[in-house]
C-alpha cells in the first residue's frame, strides 16, 4: 500500500461511535470529502481540536472501509504527527457565519451551510457536553460539544460548529467554544409554572409546548424516582398533579444526593428541549422531552 498526502480543510473532530479506540476527521479536498482515521489516545481529541476549521496536509495509507460500505475514501495516519497546519485560513470553507442569519433559513439550507458561530451566556449545562445559550437577540441555541469541557452556567462564550435543527430552534453540534471577556450573565427571572402548562393543552391531551424551552422555570413537585442519563449524572423523576418530569442534576450531583423519595422539592430550573435534529430521511424530529 502506498502513503499519500492529501491537503484540504479539517472540517471536525468525533469519537468514533462504534469503536472508541478511534478518532474521526472529515477533510475537504478539491476532489471531495475524505475521511481520516486515527488512533485514539488521551491526547488525541484535545490536540486535534485546534485544527478544526484550517487548512492542512495529511500522510496515510488509504484502507477499506470495513462494515461501513457506504463510506467510500477512509485515509488512516497514525496519530497527530501525520497532521500538519498549512494555513489558519481554510482552503475552500469561509470564515463561520453568523448563526442568526440562519433564523429564517430552510432546514435544508442549514444542513448545507457549514461552521456558524454564535455569541452568548450560558443558560444551562447537562450530559457533560451539552449547553444551552441565550444570545444577544434573545435567541437560544443548544450546543453538543465535541469534547467534555463545558463551560460555567453565566460564561459568556464564543461558540462555533455545525448548524442544525429541530424545526423548533438552532443547533451548534461538534461545536467548539471559547470563553469572551466580560461580565458573568444574571439569569432571567424565574417564572412560576405548573407542569400543565408545559404538558397538556386545553382539552387534557398530552403534548410537549416547545415555546417553554430556555425558560427559566421555578416550582414545586413530589419526588417520584431517581435514574441516571447515559453518562451516569443523577436525574430525579419529578412529580405534579399527576404529570411527570425530569430534573437534571449533573450540574448539582451531591445536593441530589440528599433528597429522599417522597420529598417534596422547590426547584429554580431551565427547561430544554431534548430534541432529534432535521435530516432529508428524519422530515420531522422526533421530540424526545422537555427537560428540567
Amino acid at each position: 500500500m502506498r502513503r499519500v498526502r492529501l491537503r484540504g480543510t479539517l472540517k471536525d473532530c468525533f469519537s468514533d461511535s462504534v469503536d472508541d479506540n478511534y478518532v474521526f476527521l472529515p477533510l475537504s479536498t478539491t476532489d471531495g470529502e475524505v475521511c481520516i482515521l486515527i488512533h485514539k489516545n488521551e491526547e488525541t481529541l484535545d490536540s486535534i481540536q485546534t485544527y478544526i476549521g484550517k487548512a492542512v496536509e495529511v500522510s496515510g495509507i488509504y484502507v477499506d472501509a470495513g462494515l461501513r460500505r457506504y463510506l467510500q475514501r477512509v485515509l488512516v495516519t497514525p496519530g497527530p504527527d501525520g497532521l500538519s497546519i498549512l494555513s489558519d485560513i481554510p482552503h475552500h470553507n469561509p470564515t463561520p457565519k453568523d448563526l442568526h442569519a440562519l433564523t429564517n433559513a430552510t432546514p435544508e439550507e442549514i444542513a448545507a451551510v457549514g461552521p456558524c458561530k454564535a455569541i452568548g451566556h450560558v443558560m444551562a449545562t447537562w450530559h457533560d457536553n451539552t449547553f444551552l445559550i441565550k444570545t444577544g437577540i434573545g435567541l437560544f441555541t443548544t450546543v453538543t460539544l465535541a469534547t467534555h469541557s463545558l463551560p460555567k452556567v453565566g460564561d459568556c462564550v464564543e461558540v462555533v460548529g455545525l448548524p442544525e435543527t429541530d424545526l423548533f430552534y438552532l443547533k451548534l453540534v461538534r461545536a467548539r467554544w471559547r470563553k469572551v471577556e466580560g461580565s458573568q450573565c444574571v439569569g432571567d427571572p424565574p417564572t412560576d409554572i405548573l407542569f400543565k402548562d408545559i404538558l397538556m393543552n386545553k382539552a387534557g391531551d398530552f403534548v410537549i409546548y416547545a415555546g417553554y424551552h430556555g425558560i427559566t422555570a421555578r416550582f414545586k413537585a413530589y419526588v417520584r424516582g431517581v435514574s441516571t442519563d447515559e453518562n451516569g449524572n443523577p436525574r430525579l423523576l419529578v412529580e405534579q398533579n399527576g404529570l411527570t418530569m425530569m430534573l437534571d442534576c449533573s450540574s448539582c450531583k451531591e445536593a441530589s444526593k440528599t433528597i429522599p423519595l417522597g420529598s417534596t422539592v422547590e426547584a429554580t430550573s431551565v427547561c430544554v428541549l431534548d430534541s432529534e435534529s432535521w435530516t432529508p430521511n428524519n422530515g420531522l424530529p422526533r421530540v424526545k422531552e422537555m427537560l428540567l
